[in-house]
């Protein structure tokens, strides 16, 4: 699982950021141009691994004292996966909470955050593959 969530944050932090990921590889358009109508339901499931990383992460809290660097980059990658999973799922999102004031506090929550996109996905690149080379020594 830590594999695949890095692998997964580093696929969301690809799509959160598509513009900064251009200017330096030109030649993924054509791959990133296949992956944006799928972008909302991957935000979904990015959220779904980094509730499921972070409920990992509570419950094996003790390790954190014998494995520091790996249970503190696990926590980054669960909350680096809920807050591009958030920012790419909104629309996703609004269709399943069809309440008015969940939809508006998802709504004032992402417009917070989507001005900081292209940074959180560029940082969401750099702890997806930190941690997949962390999950591969450990």
């Amino acid at each position: 699982m830590d594999f695949l969530g890095a692998l997964l944050l580093v696929l969301v932090g690809v799509l959160a950021a598509p513009n900064i990921v251009l200017t330096r590889k030109p030649e993924w358009r054509d791959w990133l141009d296949k992956l944006a109508p799928y972008q909302g339901a991957l935000g979904v499931v990015a959220i779904a691994g980094g509730l499921l990383m972070l409920l990992r992460w509570l419950l094996h809290l003790r390790a954190l004292l014998s494995q520091t660097v790996y249970w503190l980059s696990f926590l980054a990658v669960a909350l680096s996966l809920l807050v591009l999973g958030l920012l790419l799922g909104l629309n996703v999102l609004k269709q399943l909470f069809r309440q008015p004031q969940t939809v508006e506090k998802l709504e004032r929550l992402t417009e917070r955050l989507a001005p900081k996109q292209g940074s959180l996905g560029l940082a969401g690149v750099v702890v997806g593959i930190w941690m997949a080379l962390l999950s591969i020594l450990y």
